[in-house]
Protein backbone atom coordinates (compact mmCIF):
# COMPACT_ATOMS: atom_id res chain seq x y z
CA UNK A 1 0.00 0.00 0.00
CA UNK A 2 2.55 2.58 -1.32
CA UNK A 3 1.75 6.30 0.25
CA UNK A 4 0.84 5.29 3.31
CA UNK A 5 3.22 5.78 6.70
CA UNK A 6 3.36 1.88 7.09
CA UNK A 7 3.41 -0.99 4.77
CA UNK A 8 2.35 -4.89 5.21
CA UNK A 9 5.57 -6.24 4.41
CA UNK A 10 5.35 -9.60 6.50
CA UNK A 11 2.97 -11.83 5.58
CA UNK A 12 1.13 -14.85 7.31
CA UNK A 13 -1.46 -15.87 9.49
CA UNK A 14 -1.50 -12.17 11.24
CA UNK A 15 0.44 -10.02 9.07
CA UNK A 16 2.99 -7.36 10.58
CA UNK A 17 2.77 -3.83 9.47
CA UNK A 18 6.20 -2.05 10.32
CA UNK A 19 7.60 1.05 8.56
CA UNK A 20 9.08 -0.05 4.73
CA UNK A 21 12.26 2.24 5.30
CA UNK A 22 13.29 0.22 8.24
CA UNK A 23 13.03 -2.71 6.58
CA UNK A 24 17.05 -3.68 5.79
CA UNK A 25 16.23 -7.63 5.08
CA UNK A 26 13.54 -9.54 3.31
CA UNK A 27 13.59 -13.52 4.52
CA UNK A 28 11.87 -16.21 2.10
CA UNK A 29 10.07 -18.42 4.35
CA UNK A 30 6.93 -19.20 2.44
CA UNK A 31 5.72 -22.90 1.53
CA UNK A 32 6.88 -23.75 -1.23
CA UNK A 33 6.82 -21.81 -3.89
CA UNK A 34 4.03 -19.56 -3.07
CA UNK A 35 5.17 -16.81 -5.93
CA UNK A 36 1.55 -15.12 -5.34
CA UNK A 37 2.72 -14.03 -1.90
CA UNK A 38 6.26 -13.12 -2.81
CA UNK A 39 4.76 -11.10 -5.97
CA UNK A 40 2.73 -8.92 -3.68
CA UNK A 41 5.64 -7.54 -1.44
CA UNK A 42 6.84 -4.32 -2.77
CA UNK A 43 10.72 -4.90 -2.43
CA UNK A 44 11.19 -1.21 -4.40
CA UNK A 45 10.13 0.00 -1.18
CA UNK A 46 13.15 -1.33 1.38
CA UNK A 47 15.54 0.54 2.93
CA UNK A 48 18.83 1.65 0.46
CA UNK A 49 21.43 -1.55 1.14
CA UNK A 50 18.40 -4.32 2.42
CA UNK A 51 19.47 -7.88 1.54
CA UNK A 52 16.96 -10.98 0.63
CA UNK A 53 17.50 -13.75 2.32
CA UNK A 54 15.91 -17.20 1.26
CA UNK A 55 16.65 -20.06 3.84
CA UNK A 56 15.68 -22.50 1.94
CA UNK A 57 18.15 -25.14 0.87
CA UNK A 58 16.02 -27.49 -1.29
CA UNK A 59 15.09 -25.18 -4.68
CA UNK A 60 18.13 -24.14 -6.04
CA UNK A 61 15.84 -21.49 -8.27
CA UNK A 62 14.10 -19.80 -4.88
CA UNK A 63 11.02 -17.60 -6.22
CA UNK A 64 11.61 -14.71 -4.72
CA UNK A 65 15.59 -14.65 -5.13
CA UNK A 66 15.65 -12.98 -8.92
CA UNK A 67 12.55 -10.99 -8.45
CA UNK A 68 14.86 -9.48 -5.42
CA UNK A 69 18.56 -9.22 -6.76
CA UNK A 70 16.33 -7.44 -10.18
CA UNK A 71 15.21 -4.64 -7.50
CA UNK A 72 18.91 -4.27 -6.37
CA UNK A 73 18.97 -6.00 -3.10
CA UNK A 74 22.15 -7.72 -2.22
CA UNK A 75 20.63 -11.71 -2.50
CA UNK A 76 21.93 -14.19 0.07
CA UNK A 77 21.02 -18.40 -0.84
CA UNK A 78 20.63 -20.88 2.03
CA UNK A 79 23.68 -23.07 1.32
CA UNK A 80 25.86 -21.12 4.07
CA UNK A 81 22.68 -22.48 6.47
CA UNK A 82 23.08 -26.26 5.05
CA UNK A 83 27.00 -26.00 5.36
CA UNK A 84 26.85 -24.71 8.48
CA UNK A 85 24.17 -27.46 10.02
CA UNK A 86 25.95 -29.97 8.17
CA UNK A 87 29.42 -29.58 10.24
CA UNK A 88 27.35 -29.19 13.23
CA UNK A 89 26.13 -32.59 12.70
CA UNK A 90 28.89 -34.17 12.25
CA UNK A 91 30.21 -32.82 15.29
CA UNK A 92 27.58 -34.01 17.56
CA UNK A 93 27.95 -37.44 16.26
CA UNK A 94 31.85 -38.53 15.68
CA UNK A 95 33.11 -35.60 18.19
CA UNK A 96 35.27 -34.30 15.71
CA UNK A 97 35.14 -31.03 13.62
CA UNK A 98 35.07 -31.72 10.06
CA UNK A 99 37.96 -31.18 7.88
CA UNK A 100 37.41 -27.98 5.05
Amino acid sequence: RPGREYDVLIGGPEPVEMPASLCAAGVGHVAARDEALLDALPLELLAAGAAWVDLNYWDRDPPGLARAASEGLRTVTGDGMLAAQAALSFEAWTGRRPVG
